[in-house]
């Protein structure tokens, strides 16, 4: 079974997730809330972090912490735009990719293909090859 847990408090796009047809999603205020939620999941590489972006300290103070308690869960900064700078430091904290706020469903069944992968061939997510789900730290979001 595949999770995802969003940190944030965005309508649209906590709708937009709770439509999806493609696994369990959970809305967490605060990390804290995350923690409780993530931490009743057994099986944790089949399971998404999305934080959404709010201040870059705040946001890397949080990743930083999440990362430290989860150390191979993958996890997705959700974005309007990210400025050169701060997309290194977003990268640097643990954050491993980035969706703009309205995504389409596309990119979300595309990670959920590229979890699925990764836990049927025990690779970690934190080492494969994003060939389904591209980073988008590259894209034209800056």
């Amino acid at each position: 079974m595949q999770y995802f847990v969003y940190i944030g408090k965005d309508s649209k796009t906590i709708n937009l997730f709770s439509k999806l047809s493609i696994g369990v999603f959970y809305a967490a205020s605060n990390c804290n809330q995350a923690i409780k939620v993530l931490d009743k999941i057994r099986e944790k590489y089949d399971t998404a972090l999305f934080f959404e972006q709010i201040n870059l300290s705040q946001d890397i103070a949080n990743i930083h912490y999440m990362r430290k308690k989860y150390p191979g869960l993958y996890m997705v900064l959700v974005i309007d735009s990210l400025s050169k700078e701060e997309a290194p430091e977003y990268l640097k904290a643990g954050i491993n990719n980035t969706i703009k706020y309205e995504t389409n469903p596309e990119s979300l069944q595309a990670l959920s293909t590229f979890l699925k992968r990764s836990k049927d061939t025990g690779t970690s997510t934190q080492d494969a090859k994003l060939e389904c789900f591209p980073p988008t730290f590259m894209e034209k979001s800056f």
